[in-house]
């Protein structure tokens, strides 16, 4: 827990009134299982600033495998899960280069190079 307030100062966003959660279960007969953390932020400013340039933890040694993600609605993850399954099904029917890409926050199954790009 200390990496993700740590995380947070490199972002230079506060870690006062910082909660974290780890999710799932633990299954001790597992070692390389890796629990997500939701932190819970006390003001949307804090979370946007902290999202803010997220992809340069990549060129941190300590953050690399690091990944933030944003909290879904469950109408979000089902719009998600179809689009996957789409993917999946056409990835099985032979077409290459597809792949899922976010039009207007909406998850769209679209082809490289194609007029959605």
């Amino acid at each position: 827990m200390e990496l993700v307030g740590e995380l947070l100062q490199m972002r230079d966003v506060s870690v006062d009134n910082l909660r974290t959660i780890r999710l799932g279960k633990f299954d001790s007969s597992r070692t390389d299982m890796k629990r997500p953390i939701k932190v819970c932020l006390p003001d949307g400013d804090i979370a946007s600033k902290a999202f803010q340039r997220r992809q340069k933890l990549r060129t941190s040694d300590k953050f690399k495998n690091v990944f933030l993600v944003k909290d879904k609605t469950p109408m979000q993850l089902k719009l998600y899960r179809e689009a996957r399954q789409e993917l999946q099904t056409r990835k099985a029917a032979g077409e290459t280069d597809v792949y899922i890409k976010y039009i207007n926050d909406v998850p769209k199954v679209v082809k490289a190079g194609g007029p959605d790009n």
